[in-house]
Formats: structure tokens, sequence, C-alpha cells
């Protein structure tokens, strides 16, 4: 089983979130949430390696790429997939050197991060029982 962690400040944007995926993986993804980027921290450096970690730039007490910096020099070395609707928020992503970036959608934004995900899966087919 693949481990997700799912990290976003927003309680709806969690269960969304979680549902959609939950709906295109089934049980082939256990996933983890958490509020914001200093609890991902804590759950990363406890020895709890998520597989992909998927959350977003902006958040209110810890960014996604300063949390993504972060994850990197502490050994996190899985994917780490951010989002953002703001594009200024897009020169942060070229310092954190995360594994991917998705530039959020008004229109398109659940099928976008499904299709990234998706990909990760796919390469990663054989972490899943």
């Amino acid at each position: 089983m693949l481990e997700l962690l799912l990290v976003d400040p927003d309680p709806i944007g969690r269960t969304l979130t979680r549902y959609l995926i939950q709906q295109q993986y089934g049980s082939e993804i256990q996933i983890n949430e958490l509020p914001n980027g200093y609890e991902a921290l804590d759950y990363v450096k406890r020895d709890s390696k998520p597989d992909i970690v998927l959350m977003p730039i902006d958040m209110p007490d810890l960014n996604g790429v300063d949390a993504a910096i972060e994850m990197r020099s502490k050994g996190y070395s899985g994917p780490i997939i951010l989002w953002t609707k703001k594009e200024e928020l897009l020169h942060d992503f070229q310092v954190a050197d995360p594994v991917n970036f998705l530039m959020e959608l008004e229109s398109a934004n659940s099928r976008r991060v499904l299709e990234v995900l998706g990909n990760y899966i796919s390469k990663n087919r054989k972490l899943i029982s």
C-alpha cells in the first residue's frame, strides 16, 4: 500500500482531496492528513516516511516551499507535490527543488492533481500490495 501524506490547512480541501483520491485509487493508497507544515515536518522527523507528500505552497504557518526544503534537509527523498493558485509564488518553487509542482487551475485543479499523483503511483506500483 502506498502512503500519501496530505497536508492542507483547509479541512474542506483535505476532505475533498481525500475523497477524489479514494474515488480514483480506492484502497491502493493510505492517506494520512495533517493541517499544517509544522505537523508534516514532525511526521517526517519521526521516521514516518510517506511515499508521497501532497501540500499547497500557500499555508499560513509554514508555507509548502519552506516545509519541502526542511523535509529535504531532514532526509526525506520522496516526491513532494506542491500546488498554488497564486502565480507569484512560482519563484519560490525554484528554491525548494521538490519533485513536482502544480499550478492549480481554477477549472481543472482536481484533475491535474490526480494526473500528477497517478504518474507517481504508476511508477511505484511495486510499493502497493
